[in-house]
């Protein structure tokens, strides 16, 4: 048998042999950063650190318990195994890569990111019309359950001895996703093949992170009518996505994240414009944000949102704009932590309700039939509807109009319309409005409960309720009492 003869080595030197204890103490290298390496999708991740505390493996203190997240398709909507999670494919085009000529492709596309300033026409990124709104939300208090003691502490340190952008994505941000948050219809690194392109010549996106409806939420007859503005790729389990995230690692530019996030998001509001704009003429550009962003780069986590508008320029109909909504150092301290994690999310559940209105939306419009909604009204059978049935025939077609609202739609219908003018009035911006939250009502009678007992007479909400706002007769008031026990003389409005 032939013998290979092997070299002899210089022992190691005592400097090396310390280093190499070193790196054995605690875990051993970092190998994500091997080229072919992909941590596998829909599994729990790990956040144990142990590489990082191996070394004080006897303190209690120091062994760490941070989230797990579950990052899979929704169980209804299950992936066939054949298929892979992620798109390892890459497309052809100007990308993140390519610095600010990403950027410039960006904006040369009607796709703005926030304080832009157009020197020609002397405008900035203007604000979507529902910011303040936003922002309100995004400030709300969350349950202090979805916070652990320690875990700050435990979020620093992951953070600190996250190398690349992998291992952030693994470690750190189930941190701001939270302990017992399951990653509810998210996916992350596909790359959207399916839609039709918004800017030319740029690579598709592929998020780090997105979120969007099941497709079992959604009018079969609309993602076929509009599957390439609002279906990501094939293989992806979920719809219209409006919520995005991207990741850096500590070395990785945080400017790039932002490009990427207002690509996304750009792609994400295309997509609920599509949605809100279905079977109508024009789209429904109501200058609100319904998509929003996050990026997370070396401990800042910064929020945007994403809103569509009439373009300035005769080559296109619209623009997208990024506006910067907060920005939290989370590594500074304990309450920004917290308050950043809280903002986030905020921002995902505002964002999810933004989807659902969307999709409640376009489904309606699928499921009614406004021509035969329309004929009922048209008693004489003229094909016109008399004006004073205006404001039942928007009700039996989904909204709710005010009567102040009414009258002012009748300013400009004339005597009696048609359905194409009925048509205009229907989808007007703002027609399908979101209803009004629980917290709004309650702070709308705690005008009237000075001591805030949370209690209100029954003679008071009798007198708000007849003269008041949309004004009730004492029978509409009587029927909607024997919901509620008035036997003390008074309700509880929380």
């Amino acid at each position: 048998r032939n013998r290979t003869e092997l070299k002899s080595h210089a022992p190691h030197t005592g400097e090396i042999q310390s280093t190499l204890n070193q790196i054995a103490s605690e875990g051993g290298p970092d190998l994500t950063d091997l080229r072919g390496y992909l941590p596998t999708d829909s599994v729990i991740i790990d956040m144990t650190l142990r590489s990082s505390h191996s070394r004080d493996r006897s303190s209690n203190q120091d062994r760490l318990a941070p989230p797990s997240i579950i990052i899979s398709p929704s169980p209804s909507t299950s992936i066939p195994p054949s298929i892979s999670t992620r798109s390892s494919k890459s497309s052809k085009g100007i990308g993140p890569d390519n610095g600010e000529k990403y950027k410039l492709t960006l904006n040369g596309g009607g796709v703005f990111h926030h304080d832009y300033l157009d020197k020609d026409f002397n405008w900035l990124t203007p604000k979507p019309v529902n910011l303040e709104k936003i922002r309100a939300r995004v400030m709300a208090a969350r349950p202090a359950s979805e916070f652990c003691e320690g875990e700050f502490r435990q979020f620093k340190i992951a953070s600190a001895n996250a190398g690349n952008e992998a291992v952030v994505a693994f470690r750190v941000i189930p941190f701001i996703f939270g302990k017992d948050l399951n990653a509810v219809n998210c996916q992350r690194e596909f790359l959207f093949t399916n839609l039709k392109p918004l800017v030319e010549r740029l690579k598709k996106a592929k998020p780090d992170f997105f979120w969007g409806a099941n497709y079992s939420e959604l009018d079969e007859t609309v993602r076929e009518e509009i599957s390439d503005l609002i279906d990501p790729a094939e293989n992806v389990a979920i719809t219209a996505p409006n919520f995005f995230l991207e990741v850096k690692g500590p070395y990785g530019p945080p400017a790039v994240a932002e490009w990427q996030a207002l690509f996304d998001g750009a792609l994400g509001e295309r997509g609920q414009v599509a949605l809100r704009s279905w079977r109508v003429d024009d789209s429904v550009l109501d200058k609100k944000a319904h998509t929003f962003a996050a990026t997370y780069s070396y401990g800042t986590l910064s929020l945007f949102s994403i809103h569509a508008e009439p373009a300035k320029s005769p080559s296109r109909d619209r623009n997208y704009y990024m506006y910067k909504i907060d920005s939290y150092i989370l590594t500074c301290d304990e309450s920004r932590y917290k308050e950043g994690v809280t903002a986030f999310r905020n921002l995902q559940d505002y964002a999810r309700k933004k989807r659902n209105k969307s999709v409640k939306i376009a489904n309606l419009r699928a499921s009614t039939n406004y021509k035969e909604a329309f004929a009922l009204f048209d008693k004489r059978g003229t094909q016109r509807v008399q004006l004073e049935s205006l404001g039942d025939l928007l009700r039996a077609c989904g909204q709710n109009p005010t009567l102040a609202e009414i009258k002012e739609l009748e300013k400009n219908a004339g005597p009696e319309f048609d359905f194409e003018t009925f048509s205009k009035i229907l989808n007007r911006p703002g027609g399908f409005r979101d209803p009004g939250e629980p917290g709004e009502y309650c702070r709308g009678f705690q005008v009237f409960d000075k001591d805030m007992t949370g209690f209100i007479g029954v003679g008071q909400l009798r007198y708000i309720l007849t003269n008041l706002g949309e004004k009730m007769s004492d029978e509409e008031v009587d029927e909607l009492l024997k919901a509620v026990n008035t036997s003390s003389g008074e309700i509880n409005y929380i």
